[in-house]
């Protein structure tokens, strides 16, 4: 090879190295301009994000969910969990620091509070229940209900449910155990003697004792139609062990959904006018009030995939109203009281229910005052 044909190769040489160095260079630009864009995308990705989250929190309905109002200028505050509030005024029947209630309401903060009807004060509640046993029997319904009455009449004894709940939902869910469980509230209400479970083979009741005391609220889980005679006995076994029940009896059963129209035969409404009949019939000879505490309506959309065919169908609300028409219209002169909470729910969205059927503090304190309430 000649001297001009090595100055040639090493020409054509330097010539790739130089277009191989144009072309990483253009790559590492390309990779810069990609990754520039892609930072720019989620950048107003996220500002758009945050301006609707603004938005729309300003924007939601001016009720006690999430704002009140200032007496001085009328402005809204938006209200952050962790503050703690003492309120001072006299119209305010609640001055525990730290328990989520708003001046104007007994819903606890940031929860649903559109739906209601009048309340009623604790101080109140505890008069008309005093020396006296009110017995729950029902399903998960009842329970939660249960829950809630005794939980809100607790703030009497000192005791504050939302002291180690720091998720609102929590707060506003607080009538469901799984929601306050594991913040160690069931614990400390045992460890305080304010609850205590007989949970055996043979017998399952659970009691709060609430109002300094005097006032017994016993939970008996009750799903079927043959449990009433246990009902009874289990009740009669709470009466003879409070010895503070001086002033009666009251018994609240809720049919919630179970053994509804799973069959929806002319048989099936035969058995539900006997069980009426004979619910009335626990009355002791006015010794019991007696309250059948219908069920409220459901959201059905919200139901979860694998109970949505027994929503639409034997658990529907339409079901629902048909079985209170007919143990309502069969208590006969028998004593039997009714409670109807079936438009509770009906303006109430997802924040203050799991499933569409068990909802949270609010909806059942107002299930326990509508119950009460057929009493006095």
């Amino acid at each position: 090879m000649n001297l001009m044909e090595l100055a040639e190769e090493e020409h054509r040489k330097d010539s790739i190295i130089i277009v191989a160095r144009r072309n990483a260079d253009a790559n590492i630009s390309n990779h810069n301009i990609a990754f520039l864009w892609t930072f720019l995308v989620l950048l107003v990705v996220f500002q758009i994000q945050f301006y609707y989250q603004v938005f729309f929190v300003l924007n939601l309905p001016r009720s006690p969910l999430l704002y009140h109002e200032h007496e001085e200028d009328g402005m809204p505050e938006i209200l952050r969990l962790p503050a703690a509030e003492v309120v001072d005024d006299e119209e305010t029947p609640l001055r525990h620091p730290r328990m989520m209630m708003t001046r104007q309401t007994e819903c606890p903060r940031f929860c649903d509070c559109r739906s209601g009807n009048a309340e009623a004060s604790r101080e109140e509640v505890c008069g008309k229940l005093d020396g006296r046993l009110v017995f729950f029997a029902g399903d998960s319904l009842i329970r939660d209900t249960w829950t809630a009455a005794a939980l809100w009449l607790l703030a009497l004894d000192g005791f504050d449910y939302t002291e180690h709940l720091t998720d609102p939902k929590a707060i506003c869910m607080a009538a469901a155990w799984r929601f306050i469980e594991p913040a160690g509230v069931i614990r400390r209400l045992k460890a305080e003697g304010f609850l205590t479970e007989e949970l055996t083979a043979y017998k399952s009741v659970s009691t709060f004792k609430v109002c300094g005391g005097r006032t017994r609220l016993v939970f008996k889980y009750a799903r079927l139609f043959s449990d009433l005679p246990v009902i009874y006995d289990d009740m009669m076994s709470a009466a003879a062990a409070a010895v503070e029940n001086t002033n009666g009896i009251i018994l609240i059963v809720s049919h919630g959904i179970l053994e509804m129209f799973d069959n929806p035969t002319s048989t099936y409404e035969q058995r539900l006018r006997k069980w009426a009949q004979d619910l009335s019939s626990l009355h002791n000879g006015g010794g019991t009030a007696v309250v059948y505490l219908g069920t409220h309506k459901r959201i059905t959309r919200l139901t979860p995939a694998e109970f949505m065919g027994a929503a639409l169908t034997a658990q529907s609300n339409d079901a629902i109203r048909k079985i209170y028409t007919i143990v309502s219209s069969s208590a006969g002169e028998g004593g039997l009281r009714i409670a109807d909470a079936f438009n509770l729910t009906a303006a109430v969205d997802n924040r203050d229910t799991e499933d569409g059927l068990h909802f949270g503090m609010w909806v059942n304190l107002q299930r326990f005052w509508l119950a009460l309430a057929a009493v006095f």
